[in-house]
């Protein structure tokens, strides 16, 4: 429920797409970035883990920000930990 068939980059087939992802624009985005089970235990936090998420997207702090319709000065303190990363944004970064 709520999900698009999205046909691959590769030509391939199609590929179940959420919501969330067509709202974002991912649906055009390759396949996720498999991180190693031995660099996720070293994170310390799950702000660590965010961070990692956004490094391996290859977008800008300003697109993320607007994307989860975030205010680009909350996100700002978000990421220099000055404020809360919001739980209910989780899923879509």
């Amino acid at each position: 429920m709520g999900e698009a068939l999205h046909k691959s980059a590769g030509g391939g087939q199609s590929k179940p797409v959420s919501h969330s992802q067509r709202s974002m624009g991912l649906s055009v985005m390759p396949p996720p970035i498999a991180v190693e089970q031995h660099i996720v235990d070293r994170l310390k936090s799950m702000s660590e883990a965010v961070h990692l998420c956004i490094y391996l997207s290859r977008f800008s702090n300003e697109r993320i920000a607007s994307e989860l319709g975030i205010d680009p000065g909350h996100w700002t303190r978000m990421m220099q930990g000055r404020a809360h990363f919001q739980l209910n944004k989780i899923t879509a970064l």
